[in-house]
């Protein structure tokens, strides 16, 4: 089966083989959303792509044509991709096929998005910004790996969470004491540990019958120069799997570290837990516009530093956003934890979704319109 570019875009999600039926769950509905808005959809995995000129075959692929109901499993199809969306990244073995397949399209990796995954770089690139611009990006006080904790503030804090610049789904992460915390930086300097950043510990926070919680949530830039970025009003609230006070378990909300530890996972959406907040402190206004704000600013400290890669032409970003949402007083103020590039999706259950997906078609749509003013 052969199809040629059209009025319809064309989506090509590309994932590791390996990987392809265990995350079902997340490519389907992005097909379904994606098709729903009139996208012809293909889901190839690496190794099973044939690149010649513009065309580009996928054997044994997931296919779905614009506003079809279903999805066609295991064809051969020939597109000529608008959009490349690698979700899980893209291998060293693998990235001579990414190069080609991303010439002159549409693509959401880049070096300078996976750079913000270094928590390190991440907070050097707002920093940046801030000197730059003058704007102040609210998150935790955090020490750099190269940074003298006798200079810093955190020097006088009781406790703090150390985490290692590299790496995901919580791996690493401890909450120390001064002297726990002098040992690390002295391991780290002997190259015995990773290096690590410190942060500042958000204390006064509103809890969920107990527990503390944190907020994944989903933005996008179509485009970093110039900035086109949306913030959409809703998240997934993660709630921690035990009470606050009972160490990490108390403070930690990954779905990855709550399930592997046999806790209960429970997640709710941000409008719900924001309505329960407000029904138990009052009205708390401007937490909306303090998340827009916040991803506006993240956003364009990005693409500061995107301005020195070539390839900034067509990239693309969704991003997660990982927010925290401190008490101030009568107010609130909410702020950045870290950023992941290639963020996980659908992975809470799936009666969570519905609410989400008017985000994710908000995306596609505001895609498509630059796809169709691309020369």
């Amino acid at each position: 089966m052969r199809q040629r570019r059209g009025a319809a875009p064309v989506l090509l999600l590309v994932y590791h083989r390996e990987w392809l039926e265990d995350i079902a769950f997340a490519w389907n509905v992005l097909a379904d959303v994606a098709g729903s808005g009139g996208w012809e959809v293909v889901v190839a995995t690496w190794g099973a792509l044939d690149i010649e000129g513009r065309d580009v075959t996928a054997v044994g692929a997931h296919h779905r044509r614009p506003f079809a109901q279903a999805t066609t499993p295991d064809v051969t199809v020939t597109v000529d991709p608008d959009v490349v969306w690698t979700p899980w990244g893209v291998d060293g073995e693998h990235w001579d096929v990414f190069f080609a397949l991303v010439e002159g399209r549409h693509h959401t990796e880049s070096p300078f998005l996976s750079e913000v995954d270094d928590k390190a770089a991440l907070e050097v690139c707002l920093r940046e910004y801030e000197a730059h611009s003058g704007r102040r990006v609210a998150r935790p006080l955090t020490l750099l790996p190269d940074e003298r904790l006798a200079d810093s503030p955190l020097a006088d804090h009781a406790r703090v969470i150390v985490k290692p610049v590299r790496g995901g789904k919580c791996e690493g992460i401890e909450i120390v004491d001064p002297a726990t915390l002098e040992g690390h930086l002295r391991e780290a300097a002997r190259g015995e540990r990773h290096p690590f950043v410190v942060q500042e510990l958000v204390d006064d926070v509103f809890l969920h019958e107990g527990r503390r919680w944190d907020v994944r949530y989903y933005a996008g830039a179509v485009s970093l120069v110039p900035l086109r970025c949306s913030a959409y009003r809703e998240g997934i609230v993660r709630i921690a799997g035990a009470r606050d006070g009972d160490g990490l378990a108390g403070w930690l909300t990954g779905g990855s570290f709550r399930g592997g530890r046999g806790m209960e996972i429970w997640d709710m959406h941000l409008s719900e837990m924001w309505h329960e907040v407000e029904l138990r402190n009052g009205p708390i206004p401007g937490m909306w516009e303090q998340v827009e704000e916040l991803v506006r600013d993240v956003f364009a400290a990005v693409a500061r530093r995107a301005r020195r890669s070539p390839a900034v032409r067509h990239t693309l970003c969704l991003g997660g956003f990982d927010l925290i949402v401190e008490r101030t007083g009568e107010g609130c103020c909410v702020k950045l934890l870290e950023i992941n590039s290639h963020p996980g999706m659908f992975e809470w259950d799936p009666a969570l979704n519905p609410p989400m997906l008017p985000a994710f078609a908000t995306w596609f749509r505001d895609v498509a319109d630059v796809v169709a003013a691309t020369p």
